[in-house]
């Protein structure tokens, strides 16, 4: 659904258990359109994990991407 509207990265914070992930909590789950498929990396809180961020197009066409380190446990209150 993402690819055909051409969203080619993107992040959700899960912040409740869900089906293959317990805990702990809150948990990004970034994905990044990598050739033909997609990419998928989660961090749970308690963990720096270095995550895909889409920013834009080269000069090249191809998708422009950082990598933000965070662990998502700053996001609890």
């Amino acid at each position: 659904m993402y690819a055909e509207v051409g969203i080619p990265c993107y992040w959700r914070v899960e912040i409740d258990p869900w089906r293959g992930h317990d805990d702990p909590y809150p948990l990004i789950v970034a994905r990044l359109r990598d050739g033909d498929g997609w990419r998928t990396v989660e961090a749970p809180a308690g963990e720096v994990t270095s995550l895909p961020l889409g920013v834009g197009r080269g000069v090249d066409g191809e998708l422009a991407v950082v990598e933000v380190k965070l662990d998502p446990s700053v996001l609890l209150p």
